[in-house]
């Protein structure tokens, strides 16, 4: 047989810490490549995307007999670069956008749609540097 050995790893994804606790068996040293693995998988499985964007804004004054029902949210990564629609039917805010890297600049702007589902213009762009 080979020898038990227990390992506690620790994962840190994001500013949240994890620890998990294993008992292995090493037979013909293959404790550590073992470990290694664990040690890889574990992270991936919690891994978290430690960055977002909230998005808050005032709901447009509509005129008599029209009514918001619904807002769309576009996000672009270059300044003269094409908007992207990443979100439909938002009911109001906040919205958050969690698809952000870090390093990176995003552009976003939104849009309203009324009872009868005629979209607005975009609004004036906000961007946001993600750390």
């Amino acid at each position: 047989m080979g020898a038990q050995a227990n390992a506690l790893l620790l994962i840190s994804p994001g500013r949240q810490r994890k620890e998990y606790t294993y008992d292995m068996w090493a037979k013909r040293g293959k404790l550590l490549v073992g470990l290694l693995l664990l040690a890889l998988a574990a992270g991936l499985a919690c891994r978290r995307k430690p960055h977002s964007v909230t998005l808050n804004w005032q709901p447009p004054k509509t005129p008599t007999g029209m009514s918001v029902v619904s807002y769309n949210v576009y996000r672009r990564t270059m300044e003269d670069g094409r908007y992207i629609r990443i979100a439909t039917g938002v009911s109001g805010p906040p919205y958050e956008d969690h698809q952000v890297a870090g390093g990176r600049t995003y552009f976003y702007a939104i849009t309203a749609l009324n009872q009868n589902g005629r979209e607005s213009r975009l609004s004036e762009s906000i961007q946001a540097k993600i750390p």
